[in-house]
């Protein structure tokens, strides 16, 4: 996809959302070392064990934040649509790896990793959202031609309206389909 000009919304997101995971890699680089090395005790022990889930919950406040004010719809979708199919692919991989667990006697995956395991699907998620979508501006400008053929958008896109059914009207905004299609 070309270049994009970042809005305001997504400055603050990341503005957010790299310091908080800078911070997780510290707070949790630090509380590693000092159980395998200082084991704490107490009230102290608790208190560092939970400090890595801080900067965490930090990264997803950022996440819900930016949902909330980002003011371009599509960008939104887009980030909506790539949370669902992160939180998706992590439900199905943590599901499928509990059943490992239990009936094949595979190694046990610590909680703390599902987070992981969704900002790990997170970051192809968005690209591949934006590729469903890769038609978007080109596909206004499909219609008809003189021939009654449609034309192939700049992106290689064939364009086409939504075929109507007794239960939807026609559409009459171009749904972009591949030019396979």
């Amino acid at each position: 996809m070309a270049c994009q000009k970042m809005t305001r919304a997504a400055k603050r997101y990341l503005a957010r959302l790299l310091p908080a995971m800078t911070l997780y890699v510290l707070v949790l680089a630090g509380a590693d070392w000092l159980f395998h090395h200082h084991p704490p005790s107490g009230w102290l022990r608790y208190a560092l064990a939970v400090a890595p889930a801080i900067p965490v919950i930090g990264a997803i406040a950022a996440m819900g934040l930016y949902l909330v004010e980002e003011a371009d719809e599509f960008q939104r979708t887009v980030m909506t649509q790539a949370m669902q199919l992160a939180v998706g692919f992590t439900l199905a991989t943590t599901t499928v790896w509990g059943f490992l667990e239990t009936y094949a006697g595979v190694a046990h995956l610590p909680g703390y990793l599902v987070f992981g395991i969704f900002a790990a699907a997170l970051g192809p998620a968005g690209p591949l959202v934006r590729w469903r979508y890769r038609c978007g501006t080109a596909s206004r400008s499909c219609g008809p031609s003189a021939t009654g053929a449609r034309p192939i958008s700049p992106t290689g896109c064939r364009c086409r309206a939504r075929p109507s059914t007794p239960w939807r009207p026609a559409s009459t905004t171009p749904a972009c389909r591949s030019p396979s299609a």
